[in-house]
């Protein structure tokens, strides 16, 4: 049903400008992509730029992870108004490339209608499929070949498109809630900017802020994974954070996806964090955040930051929140941004 393609990848000086460039975080983010919600650009020649463009209806795979239940993320690229293997759908005619860390799915014939695509890939059927077809230790994967193995089922094209209009009712009704919080929000942020930037004081206190760096008041670890194929490191009792686990919390954090037993922390790099650690993510994801409401350990995606006395953990959470955008700008650039501990 599908061609599929592994993106493009070059050096770092040609990130930045260029064609609009499809990654890891548009997949992550979106099930729908259109050309001006795409993050990154590059520079490419036109043999390059045939090779590795995008076209209305195409379907972008995730095939790099942590763990295997982030492969086969998916997104579709479009005017219309968790990673491996996570897809989103380029609903869009401008010109965009995809890169090195996503799959392109091309339909070979219109066997599914494109208002269908950004559904059929959720399904638990499809992720189950593409978790035993995930290789890798530190960090899963999935190829074309995987890919190309893996079986949907097809209703009839007039049902599909009735389905992919039932969901996307629902999908509306749920941004339409969304943008109800939005002005919230935006109060919200504004003062925030203005409360932890000293610009607006709380009655009663009028004490000096001093300048300090965060490694000479807060002490920053990162985390480590265990090898999959350790089964006796896995199930325990201890909370194993990943990007998306934290993506998909809140502020604080007490439950996770996957688990460790003592000896995952015993065979690895993996860290037990203490209560009230900041965890932050270092990859892809860059700036989120969240608190750990209980011990917890991390893949190596993950800083921890435990603070000293001089400073309250939740002052520092409501800080990274705050300089978000601005930490997501000091990532490494290319297929996928990164931050090190040396930055903060």
């Amino acid at each position: 049903m599908f061609d599929f393609k592994n993106g493009f990848n070059t050096d770092k000086s040609s990130y930045g400008k260029g064609y609009k460039f499809a990654n890891v975080m548009d997949v992550l983010n979106n099930s729908i992509i259109t050309e001006n919600i795409i993050i990154g650009s590059v520079t490419a020649d036109i043999k390059s730029f045939d090779l590795f463009s995008l076209s209305f209806g195409d379907v972008l795979f995730n095939r790099t992870s942590e763990i295997p239940e982030e492969i086969a993320l998916s997104a579709v690229y479009s005017e219309i108004p968790e990673e491996i293997a996570l897809s989103a759908v380029y609903m869009d005619d401008k010109p965009a490339m995809f890169g090195g860390f996503v799959i392109r799915g091309r339909q070979k014939t219109a066997s599914l209608a494109v208002s269908f695509l950004p559904f059929v890939f959720e399904v638990n059927k499809f992720r189950k499929q593409v978790f035993k077809l995930a290789q890798g230790a530190v960090r899963s994967n999935i190829g074309q070949e995987s890919l190309n193995k893996v079986t949907i089922l097809l209703p009839p094209l007039p049902e599909q498109r009735r389905i992919a209009e039932v969901l996307s009712t629902w999908d509306r009704a749920i941004e339409t809630a969304e943008r109800l919080l939005e002005n919230s929000e935006k109060r919200f942020k504004a003062l925030m900017q203005q409360l932890l930037t000293g610009k607006k004081r709380l009655p009663n206190f009028r004490g000096k802020w001093v300048k300090k760096e965060l490694g000479d008041i807060a002490q920053m670890k990162s985390g480590g994974t265990p090898l999959s194929s350790k089964s006796e490191c896995y199930g325990g009792e201890i909370p194993w954070v990943s990007i998306k686990d934290i993506t998909s919390t809140g502020k604080y954090i007490l439950e996770t996806e996957r688990t460790l037993t003592e000896k995952g922390i015993e065979n690895s790099s993996a860290f037990l964090y203490l209560e009230n650690t900041i965890l932050f993510a270092m990859y892809a994801s860059i700036g989120e955040c969240c608190i750990a409401e209980k011990s917890v350990s991390s893949s190596q995606a993950i800083l921890g930051i435990s603070c000293q006395k001089s400073l309250y953990f939740e002052f520092l959470y409501y800080w990274f929140l705050s300089g978000k955008n601005k930490f997501k700008g000091m990532g490494q650039k290319g297929s996928q941004s990164n931050l090190n501990a040396g930055h903060l």
